[in-house]
């Protein structure tokens, strides 16, 4: 019964992909390029839940490396690209942190950052990375650091609500 199951969800989600793809197909092709890459991103995140569900977390780092690696490699000038790059990012430095490694989560947070550029400065992700890395800073007892931190957090996403209100 579970097999018949899993066949038909196989068969089900192969058509969505087919109706997908002819819709994919009709974009320009810079849009395409970024429907691909957060369909990558999608199917990364996934392999890094289901690693976590069976308790394989050197598993679910590697995969989140993998879909840096991937995001360097394809249009970092793309808002949306940056976006999914400084949320894996987020994603890899968190796993560090539940593991008490909180250099090393400090490290990914850091590499997030410095690959946004300027533009991170308009991205409510890199506002988020900011935002741990000012928790990671407080739990090592470093609290100027960590309200540097949280301000520069603080900057960005007062930035983006007064944008907002512009529009």
């Amino acid at each position: 019964m579970r097999a018949g199951r899993r066949l038909m969800a196989v068969w089900l989600l192969a058509g969505l992909f087919w109706a997908c793809q002819q819709d994919e197909l009709s974009k320009p092709p810079d849009e395409r390029h970024i429907a691909a890459t957060v369909a990558m991103a999608q199917s990364y995140h996934a392999q890094v839940d289901i690693a976590l569900e069976q308790g394989e977390r050197r598993e679910a780092k590697a995969a989140l490396e993998a879909l840096v690696e991937a995001l360097t490699a394809a249009d970092m000038q793309h808002p949306v690209v940056g976006d999914l790059a400084l949320d894996a990012h987020g994603r890899l430095a968190r796993l560090w942190e539940e593991e008490g490694e909180v250099d090393l989560a400090l490290a990914v947070i850091e590499r997030g950052l410095s690959s946004a550029g300027p533009r991170g400065e308009q991205s409510v992700f890199a506002g988020y990375l900011l935002q741990m890395r000012g928790d990671l800073l407080r739990s090592q007892g470093d609290d100027l650091g960590a309200v540097e931190a949280h301000r520069q957090a603080i900057l960005i996403f007062k930035s983006i609500l007064e944008r907002q209100r512009e529009e």
